[in-house]
């Protein structure tokens, strides 16, 4: 401001004059003119004016204060661990921020709408709330972010929610009997977050991927494969699944099968009225066969044995049918019929 002589110098805010002092500091150098407000507050804000004047006239400029504040975030939210199924709420306050801070709700660093799983809520009190119903494995590791913005900057807060599931298997292991030469599927299902990793035993021997054995998961579901189906298969086999939580496991025994076949000739018997005759067939199948004894001429009755009539297995697996005393009524074919499972 110029002017001679010097004019008087008068500061004003909203109309009122301003006095120096520790908060206002006012300054003269030559012909500038400052006005320093020390530590600005929300109450500084206002319409400044400098008059000047002297005999000769009067002049005076005026502007307007505006002060900017950094919005200020109360109970910031974490990570947050909770279980399959549960409800989780994400709250904040948000404090002061002039201009009035705005807020944008991100997942994964995306910006996200509403949906039926998840309600936003936002608060005259400057409340923020983030509802999510129901949580399951599709919402383990995400990443929620509040950003709350104005001019003067931008704020944000995080939170990864981890999911947690019970390690368990929803479907195990059960007992099989499987036909020799033919292929075998166990399958488990697991159920349990973090995702679990399975490895498969054999007679407590870890299996590999062979070309005679397949190992395959997809999502919960895994699988392991015998091509073709040996008697040294024949044992326990075991899955266990483990995951951070823990590990659990399912077992179940194997039991590789045969159908019975007759072994070498069957031969026929001719013996005089009143002798002894035996019939002789060997089978052989696992488990061992049950053998039953008809006549031709009535396969729907079974011999039992009686007085006259034995009927044996020897070790070898040989079925032996004993007519103690025979008569012209035995005159006949006999069948033997062996039966496993």
């Amino acid at each position: 401001i110029t002017g001679s002589p010097s004019p008087k110098i008068t500061w004003t805010k909203d109309d009122v004059p301003i006095k120096s002092d520790a908060q206002h500091i006012i300054e003269t150098n030559g012909t500038t003119q400052t006005l320093i407000i020390k530590n600005a507050k929300v109450t500084d804000e206002g319409k400044y004016r400098v008059s000047a004047e002297n005999p000769l006239g009067h002049v005076e400029s005026t502007a307007q204060l505006t002060i900017l504040e950094h919005p200020v975030v109360d109970q910031p939210f974490g990570d947050i661990t909770q279980p399959i199924g549960s409800d989780v709420t994400l709250t904040c306050k948000v404090i002061g921020g002039r201009p009035r801070a705005t807020v944008t709700w991100l997942k994964n660093d995306k910006e996200f709408k509403p949906d039926d799983r998840h309600k936003v809520k936002a608060l005259p009190d400057g409340t923020c709330e983030l509802f999510i119903k129901s949580i399951d494995e599709t919402d383990h590791q995400d990443k929620y972010t509040l950003l709350i913005k104005n001019k003067v900057g931008q704020k944000e807060i995080n939170s990864t929610l981890t999911v947690r599931a019970p390690l368990e298997f929803t479907q195990p292991l059960k007992d099989q009997d499987v036909l020799s030469q033919s292929p075998f599927i166990l399958t488990v299902e697991t159920n349990g977050i973090p995702k679990p990793t399975v490895k498969w035993f054999f007679n407590d021997q870890e299996i590999k991927n062979t070309p005679k054995t397949k190992i395959e998961s997809k999502q919960n579901m895994h699988t392991l494969t015998i091509s073709k189906a040996e008697l040294t298969d024949q044992g326990v086999y075991k899955c266990i699944a483990t995951n951070p939580d823990g590990t659990v496991e399912t077992k179940a025994t194997i039991s590789v099968c045969t159908k019975p076949k007759v072994e070498g000739k069957v031969n026929d018997v001719t013996v005089q009225i009143n002798e002894s005759a035996e019939l002789r067939t060997k089978f052989s199948a696992i488990p061992r066969p049950t053998v039953t004894w008809y006549k031709e001429t009535d396969l729907n009755t079974p011999i039992k044995p009686n007085d006259n009539i034995e009927i044996s297995e020897l070790p070898d697996g040989t079925s032996v049918l004993k007519i103690k005393k025979t008569d012209l009524k035995d005159t006949s074919p006999y069948v033997a019929r062996a039966t496993n499972k």
